[in-house]
């Protein structure tokens, strides 16, 4: 974020979070205030507890709490490697954050190539997506709008 000019540390951990699944499968711990892992065993069930735990825990520390809350999902084409089934963890994920007590915004990036099943949720899930690829060996993103009235 810093490399494209985003001033986003005067939000973190105020009304924007970050929530590294990589670092919770991998075991690395996040050294910044707003940037959550998870820790223990996970797999495709347990991290949605767990997930879902966080989220709750998070809200409640939030005083005064904000009417909106920014979620920066990073690199969801990850979750293929990851998980077994990640179109069924995104979904779970999806459904977790429609019951949240807040207004939430949804940033997802991803790589299509790295997992096309992710495509088919993506749009519906998000309120912006930015996706990555390369074209003439040129590195490009591509930022649009999600779903109308999803979350």
């Amino acid at each position: 974020m810093k490399r494209i000019g985003l001033e986003y540390e005067k939000y973190l951990g105020k009304n924007l979070f970050v929530f590294d699944v990589f670092g919770s499968i991998k075991g690395i711990e996040p050294e910044i205030d707003g940037v959550f892992t998870l820790k223990g065993y996970l797999d495709d069930n347990v991290f949605i507890v767990k997930y879902q735990k966080l989220i709750s825990e998070v809200i409640e520390t939030l005083k005064p709490r904000p009417k909106e809350v920014t979620v920066l999902g990073h690199l969801e084409s990850g979750l293929c490697r990851l998980f077994k089934n990640p179109v069924r963890v995104q979904r779970k994920a999806w459904n977790l954050m429609m019951e949240v007590p807040l207004k939430l915004s949804v940033v997802k990036t991803y790589i299509l190539p790295e997992c096309p099943p992710m495509d088919e949720l993506v749009y519906f899930c998000s309120d912006l997506v930015v996706e990555g690829l390369l074209k003439e060996d040129r590195r490009k993103l591509i930022v649009t709008k999600g779903g109308e009235n999803e979350p």
